[in-house]
């Protein structure tokens, strides 16, 4: 009897077992935090192929709707839209080899006038893609490729040393001897070293390397803590994705706060683009960021006003950290101010790595023109010549406005920059805040300038006590004039009008005087120590890091956010 109930317990199991067998299995995927650069970039890369993909068959199907043609089925008959057999970081150097070359014979064409322009009919394709579906690389190319890589790559006419000109350029050569590599005007390449992006919190600096990362198609770093979560908002969600990277030998442009707060890497940089934003707004959407914990919501009105002291104090604190960031780079930069009135002063900045001012207001206006400005500072050892950009740079900062259509080739030589309109919403990684307003009604460009003004965050005292904090934080020209640095830049709200004046439509820059006139030339480029020495703001400051912390108290830890204004 009892053998006959183990009997059947053991048939029980078996049955149960082969049932179990029979079942589909189910693989749990569990989502991991990615904070490695080459996943991040892979990554972003394939997105951006699978919308160039989904943007190419719209405007198949919108041509076919045009021209009443059939469809055509079947997966065979469609043409990817890029070499296969290709890592992406192979096909971004190879696209990036590709319509480099292409451009610089079609320019020889137009600027020779001779028959070499009927060899154009020789080339591949030049793909006329909106530049958010160009895929982005690290400074460095691949050192060696697969062999299905090197394959498809001669395949499609392409040499990877990355050096040398394409295959179908030296068989072009070979055919028209009126086209040689010497008579080609090459563009000027990328300085060697970092291009420091300094700027204090919430001043633009996203703008500026989105459109960076579209004109020069490499990533720009960071040097951020990649862990972070709005570092990682930055690198997951928004597409920057160099959160952290300082090395050289990746990125040509890295950005920081410090001293405003100290990265969590100390690295060496030859040249420092300075963005300077008017602190008013600054300081707000700074407010903003730390009160949401991300780059693109608000708070609404009830916050400001249960929060009234919380925020005066902290705009009065942050004047003056505004002001301090502003001094530090300045004096430790090669310009012409210094740090007293007295003569003896050798505290100049006279003799540090090259400066170059950027005041976003000026890249929301004028965005062509500031563009140049940089792209010029970055690969032009003196930039302060007049010798005018090259035609490919000036092509690509078009390319990445979307004003292609308005390049005329007869004019490629004219170094002029034409007044033509450009959306700076529709081209960062994100929209600004003043977009997500309701009371932001006015749709000039002007109306983002000096918003906090509008909507009346300060009051009058306020602004004369953030106005004496920055005329304590003065700096002197070699000839011991005072240089304040809101009339610097224009920022005085009491004698300039600010932000009135910048309804103006050609506010010239007032600061070409800070820039020594032997900039360049004949000079050992210095370098200077990033993220070396103290932060701004003392140890126990209840307005930097301290504002998480204060955040999470108010908040419940975060589980009761504060309301956020309604987009």
């Amino acid at each position: 009897m009892n053998n006959d109930k183990d009997q059947n317990k053991d048939d029980a199991f078996i049955h149960h077992v082969s049932k179990l067998s029979r079942r589909k299995v189910r693989h749990r995927f569990i989502p991991m935090p990615i904070q490695c650069p080459w996943v991040l970039l892979d990554r972003l890369n394939c997105i951006r192929l699978k919308r160039r993909m989904q943007y190419l068959n719209r405007i198949g199907m919108q041509q076919r709707q045009t021209r009443n043609m059939q469809p055509s089925h079947g997966r065979g008959q469609m043409l990817l839209p890029y070499p296969v057999n290709m890592t992406t970081e192979e096909l971004a150097w190879y696209e990036w080899t590709r319509d480099r070359w292409y451009f610089l014979l079609v320019q020889h064409g137009r600027d020779a006038q001779s028959s070499s322009s009927s060899s154009l009919s020789e080339l591949p394709a030049l793909r006329t893609l909106p530049t958010k579906y160009e895929l982005v690389r690290y400074r460095l190319p691949p050192i060696s490729s697969s062999i299905a890589a090197t394959t498809a790559a001669a395949e499609n006419g392409c040499n990877y040393d990355f050096k040398s000109p394409p295959e179908y350029v030296n068989t072009l050569l070979l055919h028209h001897p009126s086209i040689t590599s010497q008579t080609i005007s090459m563009p000027p390449k990328i300085l060697p070293g970092v291009t420091l992006l300094a700027s204090y919190p919430r001043s633009g600096n996203t703008l500026l390397r989105t459109l960076l990362e579209k004109v020069t198609g490499i990533v720009t770093g960071s040097d951020t803590r990649p862990d972070r979560t709005l570092s990682k908002a930055l690198s997951t969600v928004h597409s920057l994705v160099g959160e952290g990277i300082t090395s050289h030998s990746k990125v040509c442009v890295i950005k920081t706060h410090f001293p405003e707060r100290r990265g969590y890497m100390m690295y060496n940089a030859k040249r420092v683009i300075l963005l300077v934003r008017n602190p008013f707004d600054a300081i707000d959407s700074y407010w903003n960021m730390c009160c949401t914990n991300t780059h693109t919501e608000s708070v609404s009105e009830d916050v400001y006003e249960r929060y009234r002291d919380k925020f005066r104090a902290l705009a009065l604190n942050e004047m003056g950290t505004w002001a301090d960031f502003l001094r530090y780079w300045l004096l430790n930069c090669d310009t012409t101010l210094r740090q007293s009135n007295d003569a003896c002063d050798n505290h100049s900045g006279s003799g540090g790595p090259c400066i170059l001012l950027v005041r976003f207001e000026d890249l929301v206006q004028n965005t062509e023109k500031v563009m140049q400005e940089v792209i010029r500072f970055m690969t032009v050892e003196c930039p302060l010549n007049d010798t005018p950009l090259h035609p490919f740079w000036r092509w690509r900062i078009r390319r990445a406005l979307n004003l292609e259509c308005h390049l005329d080739a007869s004019n490629t030589k004219d170094n002029r920059v034409n007044n033509v309109s450009v959306d700076t919403t529709k081209l960062g990684s994100y929209e600004p805040r003043s977009m997500n307003d309701e009371d932001s009604c006015s749709k000039r460009k002007q109306s983002s300038f000096g918003k906090s003004l509008l909507k009346k965050r300060y009051s009058a005292q306020d602004l004369c006590n953030m106005q004496d904090t920055v005329e304590k934080k003065v700096l002197y020209q070699s000839s011991g004039q005072r240089v304040n640095l809101l009339q610097l830049f224009g920022y005085d709200v009491f004698l300039q009008g600010f932000p009135r004046n910048f309804d103006e439509p050609n506010m010239e820059d007032s600061w070409s005087f800070i820039y020594p006139t032997e900039m360049g030339k004949n000079k050992v480029s210095s370098t200077i120590r990033v993220n070396q020495g103290q932060e701004l703001r003392p140890a126990g400051s209840p307005y930097g890091r301290a504002m998480t912390r204060w955040r999470k108290s108010q908040t419940c830890d975060d589980t009761k956010p504060f309301e956020r204004k309604s987009k």
